[in-house]
């Protein structure tokens, strides 16, 4: 039995949503065993008011869902609270299936933690002659981001015991620049949809960046940040709406030193039409499914297309940039810069059976010199809360010139991959995602006149 204290943010059907006291947003069933006490009395579900403080004591099953057993009323929300209940954001009433993303500089690992991570650079960035493709270790704890949540409502998980000697752990996705990509891979790519547009700005007028002072720069001062966010900003109202093809392939392991077991592979069409994606024929394997992409089994994520870099160069996400020199990827000069999203600022929604997240987070970007846009994004969720079932997600999503049967190409995304761990275990899953066969869609006509009266 475990007990979550929080605020009420939904009650409806069979279902109940608190936003517990450590920021995770909870959901569980509720049967005809379920009781509501209130006021030293039994009380019924309709009683009970959006924004309320509650404790909830639940059970889980073996998929991870929640059943509630006793949903305590402790006392009213404040009109503030009650307001922010309207327009939180809140999951389907249907529970999710699986964990998805979408998915710090050194994974969030405990030393001696040898699990997988997603490839990444070394913390200087290499020099073109330097080799793209070594991964990093890097075992250092990440810096708590808050002190620790001391109240005794909630019932904590206790921190994981240390690994034996021999245990390598369980895996992560390596970081850095990509391996180049195989040509019959860019031959498929005819159309497309992207996180910029076909505007090309030219190289800022600056002198060419010095080594890593580690000075945190805000991103209105920086005029490579400044110009990426130009480009992102004006790059989904240029997109043309188009079709690609979506290839996930799903692999699992938890045993490191073997390496990783293939599952099965996710097919989908996915179409980009007035600034929304939507997928449809998704079989999983060779057989058809009619659930909808975000309702499959097993590990997924969503928003690679334009999402992931509108949300990082917004605002209102106050992302920190700090710059750390040059790169090449795909033959093009970037900017390299590392970031941090703290997680009251975060947009990044990580969602596992009865429960999402949305972390505080850090990673790279690669920015090309020539025309702002975003060759490369790496991200690493930060500081995961304890009761939350995954302690790992990193995702990495590279991006290249497509042309969708126009003069000017756009860049869209053309290989991601997404890393999850489960808490406490050697269990993780990774998905490499490939898009291929962009094309663009839209209307034709022809007019002829045969020269009859």
């Amino acid at each position: 039995m475990t007990t979550t204290s929080g605020l009420l943010r939904r009650a409806a059907g069979p279902q109940i949503v608190i936003e517990a006291d450590d920021h995770r947003i909870v959901w569980y069933r509720i049967n005809e065993k379920t009781t509501f006490p209130k006021g030293g009395k039994t009380a019924d579900v309709a009683s009970f008011v959006v924004g309320d403080h509650v404790n909830v004591d639940s059970t889980e099953d073996e998929q991870g869902y929640l059943t509630a057993m006793s949903v305590t009323f402790e006392k009213a929300g404040t009109p503030a609270e009650k307001a922010a209940a309207q327009t939180w954001d809140l999951p389907r009433l249907q529970g999710r299936q699986a964990a998805s993303s979408s998915t710090p500089s050194s994974p969030q690992r405990a030393p001696g933690d040898e699990r997988p991570v997603l490839r990444r650079k070394s913390e200087e960035p290499a020099k073109e002659t330097a080799s793209q493709n070594a991964p990093a270790k890097e075992t250092a704890a990440a810096t708590p981001e808050e002190p620790v949540d001391t109240r005794p409502t909630t019932t904590v998980r206790p921190q994981d015991p240390p690994r034996d000697q021999d245990d390598p752990g369980p895996p992560a996705l390596r970081h850095g620049v990509p391996a180049p990509h195989r040509p019959s891979a860019r031959a498929s790519t005819s159309g497309g949809e992207s996180s910029g547009g076909p505007v090309i700005l030219s190289k800022p007028a600056e002198p060419e960046p010095k080594a890593d002072t580690g000075q945190q720069v805000v991103a209105e001062d920086d005029p490579v940040i400044a110009k990426a966010r130009e480009v992102a900003a004006s790059f989904a109202g240029s997109l043309p709406n188009f079709f690609c093809q979506q290839v996930t392939t799903r692999y699992q392991s938890d045993h490191p030193k073997q390496g990783w077991d293939p599952v099965d592979v996710v097919t989908a069409e996915v179409a980009y039409e007035n600034g929304r994606e939507s997928y449809k024929n998704i079989r999983i394997g060779n057989k058809s499914t009619n659930k909808p992409m975000e309702d499959i089994e097993g590990t997924r994520s969503t928003g690679e297309f334009a999402t992931i870099l509108e949300d990082l160069l917004s605002p209102t996400t106050a992302a920190q940039f700090r710059r750390k020199g040059q790169d090449t990827i795909h033959g093009r000069a970037t900017w390299v810069y590392k970031y941090e999203v703290t997680r009251e600022r975060s947009h990044w929604r990580i969602e596992a059976p009865s429960q999402l997240y949305y972390p505080a987070y850090q990673g790279t970007v690669w920015i090309d010199q020539e025309t702002g846009r975003a060759l490369r994004i790496e991200q690493q969720s930060r500081k995961m809360q304890l009761l939350f079932p995954f302690d790992t997600v990193e995702t990495a999503t590279d991006y290249d010139f497509v042309r969708l049967s126009t003069p000017e190409p756009f860049l869209l995304p053309v290989d991601a991959e997404v890393l999850s761990c489960v808490r406490g275990t050697n269990t993780c899953m990774r998905n490499r995602i490939e898009f291929r066969n962009y094309r663009k869609f839209g209307a034709e006509s022809n007019v002829t006149f045969d020269g009859k009266q």
